[in-house]
């Protein structure tokens, strides 16, 4: 597949599945019956944050890769890695790098701001 086929792809996934709560739409970019841990993960992502909402900074490819400079920002209204709801927001950042593979994720690598974010919701991290 082309480099602007697998971003398509990568684009379809954010835009169309994480942006609208749809994990039906996230399982097609990934082979069948694969990445079932990270579908889970983002359910309990929608119960806790229903607002969610992921914008694409930057998407660069090359070659079966994919990258990602992603920003988001939710509203903390249900639990969260054990954390009672605040209804603080957050806003991060954070990047992925998705292999594709005949037209499907196959792999992925990536970080987030995820001390910003508990900061942002109000956890005292080591250190504060």
């Amino acid at each position: 597949m082309s480099t602007e086929e697998n971003k398509a792809i990568v684009r379809h996934l954010f835009e169309d599945g994480l942006n609208k709560r749809n994990v039906e739409t996230m399982a097609e970019c990934y082979p069948p019956g694969e990445h079932i841990e990270g579908l889970k993960f983002a359910s309990r992502l929608f119960a806790a944050f229903p607002d969610y909402h992921i914008a694409i900074e930057d998407l660069i490819a090359e070659g079966d890769k994919v990258v990602v400079h992603w920003r988001a920002q939710g509203t903390h209204k249900g639990v969260w890695l054990g954390l009672a709801p605040t209804g603080k927001t957050f806003n991060i950042m954070g990047v992925d790098i998705e292999h594709l593979a005949n037209g499907k994720i196959i792999a992925e690598d990536g970080a987030y701001e995820e001390g910003v974010m508990l900061r942002q919701l109000g956890v005292e991290l080591p250190g504060d």
